[in-house]
This record gives C-alpha cells, sequence and structure tokens, in this order.
C-alpha cells in the first residue's frame, strides 16, 4: 500500500492529538442532560449492533478504520477480553457510544461519539463526563486517554478539554476520505 501525503489524490490534513486524564478528581460532576438520556453497560455486544452504532455515529466524521472490517474481524474485535463498551439511550433509543480498549493501568476510550440527530441539546459533555467516570471505575485503572482529529466534530477536543483532559501528543499526517 503506498503512504499517504500531500500528493495523494484527494488526500487532506489532519491533525491528531492524544489527550488524557490521570486524577478522577479532575472529571466534573456530570451535569444532568436536557434529555432524559442514560447509559446502558453492553455485556455482551453483537456484530449488527456494533456495526450499526460506527457508522450512525461515525459517518459525519469519516470513520473509515472499520468499514473493511468482515464478520469475523468485528467479532474478533468486540469479544476480545480487553474490550468494554457502553451505549448511550434516550427514550429508549441508541443514540450514542463509547468502546474503551483496557491496557493495563491505563484505559484507551477507543471510540466515542453521538448520532448527529441529538447534537445541541447538552448531551456531550453529560456523556463524555460519564464515559471518563465509567474508564475510571475499571479496576487498576490509574490513567484515561483517546485521540481526536481535526475532522472531528468542532466542539470534540473542547468538550475533552472541559472534562479536565490535557493534550499530551499531537501529530499530523493525511487521509483521503471516503
Amino acid at each position: 500500500m503506498q503512504p499517504i501525503d500531500k500528493n495523494t489524490p484527494g488526500a487532506v490534513e489532519v491533525t491528531t492529538w492524544h489527550l488524557e486524564i490521570t486524577e478522577p478528581a479532575l472529571v466534573p460532576a456530570p451535569t444532568p442532560s436536557r434529555l432524559n438520556a442514560e447509559i446502558v453497560v453492553a455485556e455482551r455486544m453483537t456484530v449488527p449492533f456494533a456495526r450499526w452504532l460506527y457508522h450512525y455515529v461515525g459517518e459525519p466524521w469519516h470513520w473509515t478504520d472499520r468499514n473493511v472490517f468482515d464478520d469475523v474481524r468485528w467479532e474478533t474485535t468486540i469479544s476480545a477480553p480487553d474490550y468494554r463498551h457502553i451505549t448511550c439511550v434516550v427514550g429508549g433509543v441508541p443514540v450514542g457510544f463509547c468502546e474503551y480498549e483496557l491496557q493495563g493501568s491505563s484505559v484507551e476510550i477507543t471510540y466515542f461519539g453521538l448520532g448527529t440527530d441529538v447534537h445541541g441539546h447538552g448531551l456531550g459533555g453529560w456523556f463524555l463526563t460519564e464515559a471518563i467516570h465509567h474508564g475510571f471505575s475499571f479496576e487498576g485503572v490509574e490513567r484515561v486517554w483517546l485521540h481526536t482529529c481535526s475532522l472531528d466534530g468542532p466542539h470534540a477536543r473542547a468538550n475533552y478539554e472541559a472534562r479536565g483532559m490535557r493534550v499530551f501528543d499531537t501529530e499530523v499526517g493525511w487521509k483521503v476520505l471516503r
């Protein structure tokens, strides 16, 4: 596979920020959402549901990494022993999700987001606060981290920083949008 750079047709420059929080006390208390939202902890994910959430939340932000996953690869991902998942539900309807990968004393939020149809209701800050608190609830976790990029929602990085996360690394690269 050829590397993607500025000379690749259709390539756009993408800045990726890696953020972390190491003090659970720095995470603010969740402020109630204006919607009647709740967190559902998945004890066992299914491939169709995981795939649907990934596309529902990620398509507007050019999430394409998993588009090449077949059912076996999806199943391998969601059944890994270090995989965890929560879903944000409003009125019984899933509207967002957070995936975690346990990494010793760290937990990475590998995917986080809400469907664009619920943006603008104060749900993002509430859900992220809950997601970070949930990340710290895993045994032995001392650090919750994630990455976001310039293709993400316009308020994503500010939301992470408002929840006490701080940038610890920045990368600039190229991506072809599909």
